[in-house]
């Protein structure tokens, strides 16, 4: 069973498509329960912010005095599509970026010569 920490139906709704998703392409892993319902969280966001920035005027609206300015919805929708990407790739949620984490896996010292690396002061 998939850990699922999200904030409401929307980013329920998300979470059960994507691991549905990623079920289906036969990557989908047990600890990726948890970066699953970040995205999750993050995308249902982005979409109520996309909705509200609609609702409220478009992408540009008019500011103090007249003068147009972006609209705050139209902001947060653009950082949570930057902040879901930035977890997409941070935890390998393409095919791309679970490619290089697994490379970096494979090239990485066992644990022991990690913990040795630590120690070792100008040797």
């Amino acid at each position: 069973m998939l850990p699922c920490i999200t904030e409401n139906i929307e980013s329920k709704r998300i979470f059960d498509l994507v691991v549905s998703q990623i079920t289906k392409l036969g990557v989908m892993k047990e600890q990726d329960g948890i970066s699953v319902s970040m995205l999750a969280n993050e995308l249902a966001l982005g979409e109520h912010a996309a909705h509200m920035a609609v609702k409220s005027g478009g992408d540009v609206i008019e500011g103090k005095g007249g003068i147009p300015m972006m609209n705050p919805w139209a902001r947060a929708r653009r950082e949570s599509r930057d902040a879901a990407w930035r977890i997409i790739t941070h935890f390998g949620l393409t095919a791309s970026s679970r490619v290089a984490l697994q490379g970096q896996k494979a090239s990485g010292d066992s644990k022991e010569d990690t913990i040795k690396n630590l120690f070792k002061f100008g040797s």
